[in-house]
């Protein structure tokens, strides 16, 4: 029996008890993006038997683990603190991220590809600049749900490095400003 390959599904925003702040503004914010992060599971929850499905939530709750179960039926992991986020990026062969966040910048030294749901992505967004590295951003959790659909029916990895796309957006300060305010 081959090895199944690993989706890594990366929790949303994660805010300790007690300490959100209104002055972030950002769709889905006080939701920890949870409906879209029930879509997106519904959705990987239809590939369980092809390829093997993690769900990484933030170390300091386990504010998904019940959905995760239920929606998974014991065929999608959960990982709250057992492993780190670094540990899981390292062995993923495609992450899925609820917004364009740090989590994303750290799975950049891997091959894996990524998709981003992004909702306040700007329309003159370049996105087709990361799509030979295996990265695509999507403003809406239908366009990123029938893009996950049709890469794992196809089975379509690109497995690439990702040094260019580092160097160009991500090697100084000035660099990843530019980058955050080209996004949203």
């Amino acid at each position: 029996e081959s090895k199944k390959k690993i989706i890594l599904v990366i929790a949303g925003y994660g805010t300790y008890n007690n300490n959100f702040y209104y002055a972030y503004n950002r769709k889905g914010m006080f939701s920890c993006l949870g409906n879209e992060t029930i879509e997106i599971l519904e959705e990987l929850s239809k590939f369980s038997n092809k390829y093997k499905i993690i769900f990484k939530d933030y170390p300091f709750h386990n504010y998904f683990q019940k959905i995760v179960r239920k929606i998974g039926g014991g065929k999608i992991q959960y990982i709250s603190k057992e492993e780190s986020l670094g540990k899981l990026l390292s062995k993923s062969d495609f992450n899925i991220f609820m917004y364009a966040s740090n989590s994303f910048v750290e799975s950049l030294p891997y091959r894996a590809d990524s998709f981003i749901l992004e909702t306040d992505l700007k329309k003159n967004f370049n996105k087709k600049y990361f799509i030979p590295f295996g990265v695509e951003f999507f403003k809406s959790i239908l366009s990123i749900k029938r893009s996950i659909n049709y890469k794992l029916k196809k089975n379509n990895f690109y497995y690439v490095k990702k040094d260019l796309l580092v160097k160009k957006y991500f090697t100084s300060i000035k660099k990843y400003e530019s980058f955050t305010k080209s996004l949203k």
